[in-house]
């Protein structure tokens, strides 16, 4: 299970045991959206017009890069079909 968070986190929990298994930092504003894309790749984009990508295969509790910058206002939905190499952004 992973969620997201208005005070900037994003966690990850153990299915099976629903314990905590790390927190994501890297955002500095609200995260209103994640994205799983079935690969180790996670999504995420709220209030800073960025969207950020994580591999969660390799364990880091940290964002690789910012995979879109420039958006003109805050996130509201990113969604990465799986297996497309494409990435949508909802404003």
């Amino acid at each position: 299970i992973i969620t997201a968070s208005l005070d900037s986190s994003i966690k990850v929990y153990d299915l099976s045991t629903l314990r905590l298994v790390r927190t994501l930092t890297g955002h500095s504003a609200g995260v209103r959206s994640i994205c799983y894309d079935g690969e180790g790749g996670l999504y995420s984009a709220g209030f800073e017009y960025d969207v950020f990508v994580w591999d969660l295969d390799a364990g880091l509790s940290y964002p690789l890069n910012k995979l879109v910058k420039g958006h003109y206002s805050s996130i509201v939905k990113v969604c990465a079909p799986i297996k497309q190499g494409r990435l949508c952004s909802l404003l």
